[in-house]
């Protein structure tokens, strides 16, 4: 379905986002953490796209592919906000 592209498409977008941002860092933990933030968010694009191409329209990434790959960003997510309060 569309809506999986979409997701998709905005997903890599904050990978890209996040790659400039590790860039712009120079805290070793930081970098680390925004890697794995864009890591799991390229992850997640490629979910989404697998699933938009399934045949039917009634595809969605697995719960455990979907859950794995969030609990890393949001593992990223919090340990950044601890660290940049």
């Amino acid at each position: 379905p569309e809506d999986y592209r979409g997701v998709a498409d905005r997903q890599r977008q904050m990978a890209d986002s996040l790659r400039v941002a590790v860039d712009s860092v120079d805290a070793p933990d930081i970098k680390k953490h925004l890697r794995s933030w864009a890591d799991g968010a390229l992850e997640l694009a490629a979910l989404q796209t697998a699933a938009a191409q399934e045949p039917g329209g009634r595809a969605r990434p697995s719960d455990a592919d979907f859950e794995r790959v969030a609990r890393v960003m949001n593992d990223a997510a919090v340990s950044l906000g601890e660290q940049c309060p």
